[in-house]
């Protein structure tokens, strides 16, 4: 009901802007679907460098970081670890997260039904991304929507191989040589190239490489400013 009578007036204002910054494609699709009738441009996200990017620990580690909510994936994760589990497969998953809803402890309950106390760690939100980061060699993002996925770029930046959802606006930025793009409910091919990706340090430094370069390249908070002062100044 609010967004019934809210969103005509944000609409009314949004379209007397001289232009619209929107931080993906999917957004920009949404808002022209909404009647949205200004210049759109896409401004991604950027993100800052580090003074030291990840190192490897070849453990079978892998995370997911993201709010407790449903629609997050982490039903499709757990499902993951159940059938690696069922292969003997040796990893830890850690995840980590706010809890908005109270549905971290669904979670606990999911994984003691599962019989996974012993290899799925749940965390509370970490201050910093990059020491969840520092816990696991992959990073996995099984989100079924959203409007960036700010997480998997941070990521990225850090050199951390990821393997997240083929989704919008996600494989904007994520493509074969920087991460694994999978969809998130066949959880047989999900834990096929997650094993895959775990085992191959050889293909996760590449990667690795291959994210520093595209992030420095396209996704520079320099860059970022640039374009959005050409759209403030441009005549």
């Amino acid at each position: 009901i609010k967004y019934f009578f809210l969103f005509p007036i944000w609409k009314f204002f949004v379209n007397r802007a001289s232009f619209i910054i929107s931080i993906s494609e999917k957004v920009k699709s949404w808002l022209i679907r909404n009647k949205i009738e200004n210049d759109i441009n896409v401004v991604y996200y950027a993100v800052g460098n580090h003074l030291s990017s990840h190192k490897p620990l070849n453990r079978n580690i892998f995370g997911m970081a993201a709010r407790y909510l449903p629609w997050k994936g982490w039903d499709n994760l757990l499902e993951v670890a159940s059938k690696l589990s069922e292969q003997n497969f040796d990893f830890q998953l850690h995840l980590a997260g706010s809890d908005d809803i109270g549905y971290k402890k669904d979670l606990k309950t999911k994984v003691k039904e599962k019989g996974l106390e012993e290899l799925v760690f749940i965390h509370d939100e970490f201050e910093s991304i990059y020491d969840f980061f520092d816990l696991i060699d992959v990073f996995i993002f099984l989100s079924e929507s959203e409007g960036f996925g700010l997480v998997i770029l941070e990521a990225m930046s850090y050199g951390l191989p990821v393997i997240c959802s083929d989704i919008q606006p996600i494989n904007e930025f994520v493509d074969s040589e920087t991460g694994v793009l999978i969809d998130r409910n066949n959880t047989d091919e999900v834990s096929e190239k997650l094993m895959e990706l775990l085992l191959n340090e050889d293909k996760r430094m590449s990667m690795s490489r291959n994210q520093l370069n595209k992030v420095k390249d396209e996704f520079s908070i320099e860059k970022m400013v640039q374009k959005v002062k050409e759209l403030y100044y441009s005549p």
